[in-house]
């Protein structure tokens, strides 16, 4: 897609997601942000198509995010945590669905 995985890094603090590394990530970050901002705050368009806009645009920034997240590099310590976090998530899911039937 159009960002490069060795811009950006995996946010170890403060959720899941990815953070700038580079100042090619910052870069990218406000190409994608800055004229997205400009069109909603324009008052030339209506509602139809601010929606239909802002749903391409969600789009494709799902998916160019979803492709970095995928190719960055993860090591043996990030395999672990996080099985052992779907694991506690697996857990909860049951116990909330238990209760729920109960």
């Amino acid at each position: 897609m159009i960002g490069k995985a060795r811009w950006f890094k995996r946010r170890k603090y403060g959720g899941w997601g990815i953070s700038p590394k580079t100042w090619q990530g910052w870069v990218y970050t406000a190409a994608i942000l800055l004229p997205f901002i400009v069109f909603q705050a324009l008052p030339f368009w209506d509602t139809t198509t601010r929606m239909v806009v802002t749903g391409l645009w969600l789009g494709f920034l799902l998916l160019d995010v979803t492709h970095l997240m995928l190719t960055l590099d993860r090591d043996e310590r990030e395999y672990r945590i996080e099985a052992v976090a779907e694991r506690n998530a697996g857990w909860f899911m049951a116990i909330v669905l238990a209760i729920g039937i109960v």
